[in-house]
Formats: C-alpha cells, sequence, structure tokens
C-alpha cells in the first residue's frame, strides 16, 4: 500500500498541468464573436443559457461562466472609474468655489460691517416698527426720520430750508449728471451680462449701506447737491403703479414677516421650521408669481403707448434739468429707468435679473450665518443654472436686435442712439413688439427661477434666500429714496 503512494503522487501532479492549459485556453475569434454577441443580448445569462452558449460555441460550461463574470466585473469596474473621475471633477470645482466665496465673504465682513448692524434695525422702521414718540433719540427712534419726506414738511420746518432748496437751485445750472450715483454701464465686450449686472447690484448694496448709517445717525434726506437724482413725476406714476402690483394689501410683507418670525426662533428644531415654512413658501411663490405676470401686463399696456426711443433733448435747452429718472419711451420701461439707479441696477430687459439678485442674497445669508457645504453645493448648481438661463436669453436678444445688450442701456446717449437708430430702422421686425416679446421672456426665466428655487432648495434654505432678497430689494429702495428729488 505504502509502495504505490509515489505513484500515485506523480499521476496526480502530471494531470494538473492539462488541466491549468486548458482552463487558460484562449479564445478564438469565433469563440469571442458569439460570447460578444450573447453578452449584448443578456449579460447575465441562467445555467441553462450557459450550457447552451457553451455548446454553441465549443467550449465548457464553466468557461463561459467564467467569462461572463469577468466582463460584468469589468463594465462595473469602468463605470465607476467613470463616475469617481467625474465626482472628483465637481467636488475639486466645489471646493475652489468655496474657496473664492470664503475669500469673498471676509472682504464683504470687512467692508459691510455697517450693513451687518443696520439692516436690521432698518428692516424693522420699513415695516412701520419703532419706539414710541416719548422716547429719549437713539439709533432705533432716530430711524424714523427718513419716513417723513422732506418735501412734504411743512413751510416753516428745518427740512424744506435745507436740502431743497440747494438742490433746486443747481436746476438752473448745468446738471453734473450725478455721476456719483450712476451704475458703472456694461462693458460691451464682456458677454458675462448678468455677472455685470450682479457686481453693479453688489456696489449699489455697498452704498446703500452707508446710506442706512447717514439715516440711522439722523439725516432724513441727501443734501448734497451732486448725489440728487432727479425724478420725473411720469416716472413716478409708473412707479407707483408697480408698487402697488408688487405688494398688493401688503401680502408679500406678512408673509416675509411671518418667515422672518419662524427662521429666527432659537426655540425651535430645523425640522419643526421646515413644517411651518412650508405653507408660507407655496404662497410667497404664488403671490410672486401673480405680480409678475400682472407686472409685465403695465409693462406691455405702457409700452403699447409711447414711443420706441425718447425724444431727442433739445441742446439749447440749458435751463432743462435732464432727469435722471424717467419713464417716456419704450428703452425707459425695457432699462426700468423709472427706477432710482439702486433698485434699477438689478435690471436686466424690463425685470431684475434673479441671478444678480441671488448673487446679493447669498453675500447677505453669509453676513448673517454661515452657510453649510452641503447647501453651499445646492445654491452653486442653482446658481450657474439661473447664470445660464439669463446668458441664453442676452444671446436670444442679441441675435434678434443685431447689437449688444449693452448698447440699450445707453441708448440716450448720442452716438449710441444713433448707432442703435440706424440698426432698429433696417430692421424688417416690430422693434416695439420684439421689445415686448424679450420682457416676456425676461419674466418667464424670472417667474421659472423662483419656482424651481422652492422645489429643488430645503425649505428652511428656500425661506432665507426669499427673506434676504427681500431685505436686498429694501435696502436698495431706501438708498433710491434718500437721493430721490422730484421735478415737477
Amino acid at each position: 500500500s505504502m509502495g504505490t503512494l509515489p505513484s500515485m503522487a506523480t499521476s496526480s501532479m502530471g494531470t494538473l498541468p492539462s488541466t491549468s492549459s486548458t482552463s487558460s485556453k484562449k479564445f478564438s475569434d469565433h469563440h469571442l464573436a458569439i460570447l460578444k454577441e450573447c453578452y449584448g443580448e443578456n449579460p447575465n445569462p441562467t445555467a441553462k443559457s450557459l450550457r447552451s452558449i457553451a455548446a454553441r460555441a465549443g467550449l465548457t460550461h464553466l468557461q463561459c461562466k467564467a467569462w461572463f463574470q469577468y466582463q460584468r466585473k469589468k463594465r462595473k469596474k469602468n463605470v465607476l472609474e467613470n463616475q469617481s473621475e467625474s465626482l472628483y471633477k465637481e467636488i475639486k470645482l466645489l471646493v475652489e468655489d468655496l474657496g473664492r466665496a470664503k475669500e469673498r465673504n471676509a472682504a464683504l465682513l470687512t467692508e459691510n460691517k455697517a450693513l451687518r448692524r443696520n439692516v436690521e434695525d432698518f428692516c424693522n422702521v420699513a415695516d412701520g416698527e419703532g419706539a414710541a414718540e416719548e422716547e429719549e433719540p437713539t439709533l432705533g427712534t432716530a430711524a424714523k426720520r427718513p419716513r417723513t419726506m422732506a418735501a412734504d414738511a411743512s413751510p416753516g420746518s428745518e427740512q424744506t430750508q435745507d436740502p431743497l432748496a440747494a438742490i433746486k437751485a443747481a436746476l438752473l445750472r448745468p446738471p453734473a449728471g450725478a455721476s456719483s450715483t450712476v451704475s458703472k454701464p456694461l462693458d460691451v465686450n464682456n458677454v458675462d451680462v448678468s455677472g455685470q449686472i450682479a457686481s453693479n447690484a453688489g456696489d449699489h448694496v455697498k452704498r446703500a449701506s452707508r446710506v442706512v448709517t447717514r439715516v440711522l445717525q439722523g439725516e432724513g434726506k441727501n443734501t448734497q447737491v451732486q448725489d440728487a437724482v432727479l425724478h420725473s413725476q411720469e416716472a413716478q406714476q409708473v412707479r407707483a403703479v408697480m408698487f402697488q402690483s408688487e405688494n398688493p394689501m401688503d401680502i408679500i410683507t406678512v408673509l416675509m414677516k411671518s418667515l422672518d418670525d419662524i427662521v429666527g426662533d432659537k426655540g425651535k428644531t430645523a425640522q419643526q421650521k421646515e413644517q411651518e415654512v412650508g405653507p408660507l413658501l407655496d404662497s410667497f411663490v404664488k403671490a410672486e408669481l401673480a405680480i409678475k405676470d400682472a407686472q409685465l401686463s403695465t409693462r406691455k399696456k405702457l409700452a403699447g403707448q409711447l414711443p420706441l426711443l425718447p425724444r431727442k433733448r433739445d441742446p439749447a435747452a440749458v435751463l432743462q434739468p435732464d432727469l435722471h429718472v424717467r419713464s417716456e419711451s419704450v428703452m425707459c420701461i425695457f432699462n426700468m429707468s423709472y427706477l432710482g439707479y439702486a433698485e434699477r441696477s438689478l435690471c436686466l430687459m424690463g425685470e431684475a435679473s434673479l441671478y444678480a439678485l441671488f448673487v446679493q442674497a447669498y453675500d447677505l445669508i453669509n453676513l448673517e450665518e454661515p452657510i453649510p457645504f452641503d447647501q453651499i453645493m445646492l445654491m452653486h448648481k442653482f446658481r450657474e443654472d439661473l447664470k445660464k438661463q439669463e446668458t441664453e436669453l442676452v444671446c436670444k436678444f442679441e441675435v434678434g436686435f443685431h447689437l449688444p445688450y449693452a448698447f440699450v442701456e445707453r441708448h440716450r446717449d448720442a452716438s449710441v442712439r444713433s448707432h442703435v437708430e440706424s440698426v432698429l430702422a433696417t430692421s424688417a421686425e416690430d422693434t416695439s413688439a420684439l421689445m415686448i416679446e424679450t420682457m416676456e421672456g425676461a419674466v418667464k426665466v424670472y417667474k421659472e427661477g423662483i419656482a424651481k428655487c422652492y422645489e429643488k432648495l430645503p425649505p428652511l434654505l428656500c425661506a432665507r434666500i426669499f427673506l434676504a432678497m427681500h431685505k436686498v430689494k429694501q435696502i436698495l429702495r431706501a438708498s433710491d429714496g434718500f437721493y430721490q428729488l422730484l421735478v415737477k
């Protein structure tokens, strides 16, 4: 028995090379053609199907099974590698963006300390809240003063004697053009129109923070002649109509106040807040979309009654003031020239640029409380989607009108006006109708952006964004009111 062991061992070991050679045999082109064909039809065949394939290809069941397993593993590995590479690139971009955002936030924290201190006080004043009249003058009570317009004060009051007398006297001289209050014009060579609008609006928000500081220090109205912004009566009337449709029956104010109370409540959990803000957000979005439709209807009616371009100013009329805020043509409606410089800085084709407004809201939220990284990623994607939509809108406009969008903003400049007139004269289209169609497109982009913000972002983050947007509008509007001078 012991004598047979070496023979058995030798025999057993001798069979291994043969088995190994058979299992590692390379597949011929004929084998691979059949296997690939069957794999394309079904990557996960049953045992019965594998036996059928093996018989067809002239292979063993185990060879077919091993080949199919390897192909499935190889495909899964490729998919994971592609996904990992794509995810890595996306994360790298987001991290770079986060770094830039942190740098920008640091700069904003330094520049806007006054804004951070005064925004809450100013918003309370704008909503009619304040201390009792019998209290000693403080920052809170002093902030009530801007609500009394200098033009509405009694003839003997100090307010009517100081700023208005000097400014009205300045109207008899050639105006300086209010150079310190005018937004930086759009660069014709810069295709990033939305980015330029956001940058200009950011400059006005910073300037508005200084206005709030001056107001809280007791300065009810601007007293600097060179900073006065001259408003026509027609522009004021158009603006009043727009404002009435913007906040009918104070619905938006009530909703914003309720959202602010919930978001700022330290005694509630995030889950409780999200449940409570849900119905309010739904009401706000519905009201905002209805408001935009009403405002568009008003703009279209106005555009139908006005000439395309404003009448040329008579150079001989030296005593005639060059009004900065006016509403005398379709171009004025298109550029929102009936608004002051601050609020007008958000304008994109007759409607506010939601991208520019979102950027300002993002910065304001960061001033109040840092944003978690996962929410920064969501906001980054949403912001880029907004910019893409607005860029497409600008491109469509420039192709349809055959001139850069920046030219339309400066249509009152003599040289630019001449070019605009020559381009429009050669157009076979009804230019006024094209302007109205473009404004409809801008409103559509704004409405879709508001709806997507509500649908895609978490309720609590969405509430903070809408609140910040509302505050930005209030701040810009307050700045315009501070510099406004009505010319009859």
